[in-house]
């Protein structure tokens, strides 16, 4: 799927305020936050399992465990996301300030 990151906004903003009409909750700063830590932690006991570096009885078969770490994954990065969209943050201009920009000279260039 490609989107622009335009539509990315768009559609988390619309998927934020859907959550809080349908949570209750507002969705601030101050809950992402916090929301930011809840999925990191969930994406790393799902690598954990992926690893199988846990309890027997906790492993997955791989194709399930890669599964869940690609959807925890997505969730951290939505968070993310939101937040930057609450924080009135282009976090893809400072993401091609720090690392596409770069990356770009990299393969225009060869320059390290």
């Amino acid at each position: 799927m490609t989107m622009t990151t335009k539509e990315v906004t768009t559609w988390l903003e619309a998927n934020l305020r859907r959550y809080e009409k349908k949570h209750g909750v507002e969705m601030d700063r101050g809950v992402l936050v916090l929301k930011l830590m809840e999925e990191v932690g969930e994406f790393a006991q799902a690598l954990v399992i992926l690893d199988e570096k846990c309890r027997v009885k906790k492993r997955l078969d791989p194709e399930t465990a890669r599964e869940n770490v690609s959807s925890e994954l997505a969730d951290v990065l939505g968070v993310v996301l939101a937040l930057a969209i609450e924080m009135k943050i282009d976090v893809f201009e400072e993401l091609y300030k720090k690392a596409l920009g770069k990356g770009e000279r990299y393969l225009e260039t060869g320059e390290v």
